[in-house]
C-alpha cells in the first residue's frame, strides 16, 4: 500500500510538472503572439510630432520590397540641399510599437548636419504591408533590404551610409552587419538587446527560481523565431559587431525599464573582437536617452555624432 501511494504521488508530481511546463511553453507563444503576432498600425508614442513642425524639412517617398511586402519609406532633407550634395545617408530604424515618424526630431537633426536621411516603417507596421512583424529578426531583414535598395541608387553611389537605431531598431542596425555592407561607415545603437531569444533568456536567468518549467517560456519564443526566420534567427548584435570593423557605439542607460542593464549589450562587451565597437553606459535616460525633457538630447547626440560620423 505504501509503495502504491509513493508511486501515485510521483506520477502526480510528474504530470503536474508536464502541465506546468506546457503552461509556461504556451506563455512563451502567447507573449510572442501578443507583442509581434499582429499588425501595428498605430504608434504607442505620446507627444508625436509631424513634418510641419520642422521648418525647412522636406521629404519624398521611396518604398522598397522586403520579401513580398512593400515597405513605406521616405527620404528626408533640407530644402536648400536639393542639389543632392549630401555628406552621406543616415538610415533611421524605429523600435517596437513605434513608427519611423516618431523620430522626426532625430531625423531633422541629421538633415541639419547636411545628411540625407532615409526612414521607413518595418514589415507589418504603420503604412507598410505585412500581416505582422512576427519576430525581432524581421527588423534586421527589412533593414538588409533597405540597404540593398540604397546601395543600388546610382546618384548616391559614392555616399557613405550610417545607421541609427533604437531598441529593436538598434538590434537591427548591428545585426545587419552579419551581411556584407561595406558602405556602412558608422552605427549608433540605442538600447539594443543581443537577440529576442537571449533577452527572454536573461529574464529567465534573473528569475528567483529558474527551472526547467519556467525555461519553457523563452524556449517557445526561440522556437517561433527559428520557425519564422530559420538561420537568420541566429544572427545577433554580437555576431554582427564582430563581423565588421565599422565604428559602432551602443548606448545603454542604467535606469532603462525596458532593456535592463543585465539584459543589455553591456554584458557582452568583453566578447567584442571589433576594436572600433564599444558600449556607452549612462546613469539615466531610461529607454529614450537621445531625448531630454521631451526634446532632443543635443549634448549626447553631438557627442555621438562627433565620435561616429566625424572621427572616422
Amino acid at each position: 500500500m505504501a509503495i502504491r501511494i509513493v508511486l501515485t504521488t510521483l506520477v502526480i508530481i510528474v504530470l503536474l510538472g508536464i502541465l506546468l511546463a506546457g503552461a509556461f511553453r504556451y506563455l512563451g507563444y502567447f507573449i510572442t503572439e501578443k507583442t509581434l503576432g499582429s499588425r501595428m498600425d498605430e504608434s504607442a508614442a505620446i507627444n508625436r510630432t509631424s513634418i510641419e513642425d520642422f521648418k525647412g524639412l522636406n521629404r519624398e517617398n521611396k518604398d522598397f520590397l522586403s520579401a513580398k511586402n512593400k515597405l513605406k519609406g521616405h527620404f528626408y532633407y533640407r530644402r536648400n540641399q536639393e542639389d543632392k550634395d549630401y555628406l552621406g545617408i543616415v538610415v533611421v530604424i524605429h523600435g517596437h510599437q513605434l513608427l519611423h515618424e516618431d523620430y522626426l526630431i532625430e531625423i531633422n537633426y541629421f538633415t541639419q548636419k547636411g545628411y540625407l536621411v532615409y526612414a521607413y516603417d518595418s514589415t507589418g507596421t504603420g503604412k507598410s504591408e505585412g500581416t505582422a512583424p512576427k519576430g525581432q529578426t524581421q527588423w534586421m531583414l527589412d533593414l538588409n533590404e533597405a540597404l540593398h535598395m540604397l546601395e543600388n541608387l546610382v546618384e548616391y553611389a559614392q555616399k557613405p551610409i550610417y545607421l541609427w537605431g533604437h531598441s529593436i531598431g538598434a538590434y537591427a542596425a548591428c545585426a545587419v552587419m552579419n551581411f556584407s555592407h561595406p558602405r556602412v561607415k558608422g552605427i549608433i545603437a540605442f538600447a539594443p538587446s543581443n537577440s529576442g531569444y537571449e533577452f527572454a533568456k536573461t529574464y529567465w536567468e534573473l528569475h528567483p527560481h529558474p527551472s526547467f518549467i519556467t525555461k519553457q517560456t523563452y524556449l517557445a519564443m526561440k522556437k517561433i523565431e527559428d520557425k519564422n526566420f530559420g538561420i537568420y534567427s541566429e544572427y545577433t548584435v554580437l555576431s554582427g559587431i564582430n563581423n565588421t570593423d565599422t565604428k559602432i557605439v551602443l548606448i545603454q542607460s542604467k535606469d532603462d525599464p525596458q532593456v535592463i542593464l543585465e539584459a543589455s549589450m553591456a554584458k557582452y562587451e568583453k566578447k567584442f573582437t571589433n576594436k572600433n565597437a564599444k558600449v556607452l553606459i549612462l546613469d539615466e535616460g531610461k529607454h529614450w536617452t537621445f531625448r531630454k525633457n521631451k526634446a532632443l538630447n543635443k549634448e549626447l547626440m553631438d557627442r555621438l555624432y562627433t565620435e561616429v560620423f566625424v572621427c572616422l
